[in-house]
């Protein structure tokens, strides 16, 4: 759930069928209703503004556009890939944080509870 007590509003953009199948029921278990596009230009603006968080491909071009275009929105990077490198490279092109498989619920939940906390402090200041 987001601040305001409804469901969190996710997006997966980039992320690859093994992986969206695994995340997507994580998701829905945590009470986040996720959508799913295969590029970052396949989104529209508007669907940024309603989004809670992205959870995109690994790869930092798309991480890039997202961040560049849509500064205040939290994104975590996924991947199959457990290497720093990666982790790295994908901070580096903007994202908040990054998960890789196995995916687990808790690190998961973690991380959607700490980006409504920050997103709770910034409306209250």
């Amino acid at each position: 759930m987001n601040e305001n007590g409804t469901t969190c509003r996710a997006l997966l953009v980039g992320v690859p069928d093994e992986l969206a199948s695994v995340l997507t029921p994580l998701l829905v278990s945590l009470d986040v209703k996720p959508a799913r596009f295969t590029t970052a230009s396949a989104v529209g603006a508007n669907l940024h503004k309603d989004a809670d968080v992205i959870f995109s491909a690994d790869d930092a071009s798309i991480i890039s556009a997202l961040r560049g275009s849509h500064p205040a929105v939290r994104i975590v990077a996924v991947s199959r890939f457990v290497q720093t490198d990666r982790w790295l490279d994908a901070i580096e092109a903007g994202a908040d944080d990054y998960c890789s498989v196995p995916f687990d619920v808790l690190h998961l939940r973690w991380t959607l509870k700490c980006f409504n906390q920050k997103k709770s402090s910034q409306i209250a200041a």
